[in-house]
């Protein structure tokens, strides 16, 4: 488990610093099977945004850990940032949820092709 280490101060606490996007999936991905007895768990993600700095740095760092998370089966049940930390309490999804995520998915495909021909 080399992309993510516990938090110092809380074990409920798994910090990403990551360098690509397929070490965050990977990262989740095996956080997911960590979740505790109420499937919830605190993820951080530390990176430094590689992104163009101004006021919108950190609003696109939370979008792109809730995108992450979405891939990975996971809900973010409340999400905040301090500093340049952004932190999400976590719990899988529901099977309702996966059935659904799974229609949107088959609808972006059948629009795009659409659009195609």
């Amino acid at each position: 488990m080399k992309y993510y280490r516990p938090h110092r101060h809380r074990k409920d606490v798994l910090m990403l610093s990551l360098l690509s996007r397929g070490n965050v999936d990977n990262a989740i991905s095996d956080a997911r099977d960590q979740l505790d007895a109420e499937g919830r768990l605190y993820i951080c993600d530390v990176r430094r945004c590689p992104l163009p700095t101004g006021p919108n740095v950190r609003g696109v760092r939370k979008q792109n850990l809730l995108r992450w998370l979405d891939r990975a089966g996971l809900v973010a049940v409340e999400c905040f940032e301090q500093k340049d930390l952004t932190y999400a309490l976590v719990r899988k999804m529901t099977g309702e949820e996966l059935r659904l995520q799974a229609e949107q998915k088959r609808g972006m495909a059948h629009a795009y092709f659409d659009d195609q021909y």
